[in-house]
């Protein structure tokens, strides 16, 4: 009887799998007549290699060597990441190893706006060097946390990253200045900094109460919410975005700013940017960025909305930030 159960168990649940890989598949061949130079056979030559309910997704197949345990400093230790959890940021490992994939020019380019301490870019640099075809990678960074920007730095050294480029200041669609929250309500500022990731723009509503201190040479602003904030130089996206040629992929994860962001340089976008991966933080920014890069012809692979558990093809997935997956069918790069 218990074996008849389990059995009844298992048969279940291959035709629950069966059921996403088709709805999958499925909503995939709705782009096939979109671009003739978008890759489409990667899933199906994979998944015939690896046996269509492998755990990962194909592309670890091709980075059977991943340096996912890069040593990174937190400026009280070092940290090394040994396992690769199926989480939110599985997803942006994905599109990270599939944009080395896709390189075959020679170079490199990998931008990483709201960089934080550069995990992505340092992970995309150390990895490029398993695609062959890549002779030499570069990345830029922009980050507005002082000491984040330090730790980017670090990152950079400890991993022997000398091509690089980091930009000081505010991502957004403007130059000039603004208020940039730097500490919770409460809490510690000489511990923040590696506590919490989620700095970003001052909220509109806020306004400042009084001076406070100073954190790495700028003047702490107390705001009516118990936050603190400083004063940090604005880049404007569209300069950055003209100096690009071409750029593998965009990582891009700015506490609400990535709509305007886009909007702003979706020009540059369209015809420099072969990749996008996107942490989103809002349903209202979401169904923003989803229909202006759907209006500019770009192919959505992964779209995960934040604060929910999402049905993926590796399962039910608890996401905080969300996450959207595209690609630009004016180049040739790989569905997946």
């Amino acid at each position: 009887m218990i074996k008849k159960k389990l059995m009844i168990n298992f048969i279940n649940e291959l035709f629950l799998k069966i059921k996403l890989y088709a709805g999958y598949y499925q909503k995939k061949d709705i782009f096939m007549n979109l671009s003739n130079k978008v890759n489409r056979s990667f899933w199906s030559e994979d998944l015939q290699k690896t046996g269509i309910f492998g755990s990962h997704h194909p592309i670890f197949n091709d980075f059977t060597l991943l340096d996912k345990d890069i040593l990174y400093s937190d400026n009280l230790s070092n940290y090394k990441q040994f396992h690769l959890n199926i989480d939110e940021e599985y997803f942006e490992w994905v599109d990270l190893l599939m944009s080395i994939k896709d390189a075959s020019n020679g170079s490199y380019h990998f931008v990483e706006l709201g960089s934080g301490f550069g995990r992505w870019g340092v992970r995309a640099i150390v990895n490029a060097k398993y695609n062959k075809n890549i002779n030499s990678s570069y990345v830029e960074f922009v980050e507005a946390e002082p000491r984040h920007i330090k730790m980017n730095l670090e990152h950079c050294k400890i991993n022997d990253i000398k091509k690089f480029k980091l930009y000081d200041g505010l991502i957004s669609d403007h130059n000039g200045e603004d208020l940039f929250y730097i500490n919770q309500p409460n809490s510690n500022i000489d511990e923040i900094s590696i506590k919490w990731w989620g700095q970003a723009k001052v909220s509109n509503y806020e306004k400042k109460i009084k001076e406070i201190g100073r954190f790495e040479n700028k003047i702490i602003y107390l705001l009516s919410s118990g936050y603190q904030a400083i004063s940090v130089k604005t880049l404007d996206i569209a300069q950055i975005s003209n100096s690009w040629n071409a750029v593998d992929l965009v990582d891009l994860d700015v506490q609400g700013e990535e709509f305007l962001i886009l909007k702003r340089s979706i020009k540059n976008f369209n015809s420099k940017v072969k990749r996008i991966h996107i942490g989103t933080h809002s349903e209202d920014v979401e169904e923003k960025i989803f229909k202006l890069l759907k209006d500019n012809k770009w192919i959505n692979i992964r779209n995960y909305s934040c604060l929910k558990v999402n049905k993926t093809i590796f399962g039910n997935i608890k996401f905080i930030d969300g996450v959207q997956s595209w690609i630009n069918p004016r180049f040739n790069v790989t569905y997946g």
